[in-house]
């Protein structure tokens, strides 16, 4: 009886303490939609960047394809994924485990709310610790 007395109570101070729903890039496999050149520095090239097109709902998504391991080259997972602003910092990083051999695109969905107009920089660490960098300009 005082179990069940207790269960409004615990759900009630667990639905105070549960952080708020944010806006989060989502990584996933799957066709290219704006493919992103490789370019060799990152942001700190200062070299080309691959512009983006104009979003056309500020409340929509870019969704980015690229490759975690050059094509031709052997893939080497875990990947370590980070998604940079127009100061260099960290927007945004994960993990893809991906499978051992697998070398096809991937894809990362990022809400336009989330990025800045500017340079970004999605940067792809390898187990081996090769990085490959995929700048691009925000408009």
């Amino acid at each position: 009886m005082i179990l069940a007395a207790s269960l409004p109570v615990a759900w009630l101070i667990g639905r105070r303490t549960a952080p708020s729903a944010q806006l989060l890039p989502l990584l996933v496999g799957g066709r290219s939609v704006i493919a992103l050149p490789e370019g060799p520095g990152g942001l700190a090239s200062g070299g080309g960047m691959f512009p983006l097109p104009p979003p056309a709902d500020p409340r929509g998504a870019y969704r980015l394809s690229f490759y975690a391991a050059a094509p031709g080259r052997p893939a080497r997972p875990p990947y370590r994924l980070r998604l940079e602003g127009p100061d260099g910092g960290d927007l945004w990083q994960g993990t893809w485990t991906g499978t051992e051999g697998d070398s096809g695109p991937l894809e990362l969905v990022v809400p336009v709310i989330l990025l800045r107009q500017g340079k970004h920089a999605l940067r792809i660490e390898d187990a081996a610790g090769l990085v490959r960098s995929y700048p691009f300009l925000v408009p």
